[in-house]
């Protein structure tokens, strides 16, 4: 599983819970988390950062302008 965000604190924090996670539901099995500071708004920070991370079978995206909520918080527009 791979994680990028615009900030380091939150993006570390979000790959230590989903580590954590993984290995409450797969113990020693679990899925190895690697994370990357990425712009999504740079083009090519995103063609890199996918390149290094390998085949994408599923894709999640919250990208929005502050003030951003908890991902299971949904926007109300």
């Amino acid at each position: 599983m791979s994680l990028c965000a615009r900030g380091a604190e939150d993006l570390n924090r979000a790959s230590e819970e989903v580590q954590a996670l993984g290995r409450e539901v797969w113990g020693s099995d679990a899925p190895e988390v690697t994370s990357a500071v990425v712009d999504v708004t740079n083009d090519q920070a995103v063609t890199d950062f996918v390149a290094q991370s390998g085949p994408v079978d599923l894709l999640l995206v919250k990208a929005d302008a502050p003030p951003a909520k908890p991902f299971d918080e949904p926007n109300q527009v």
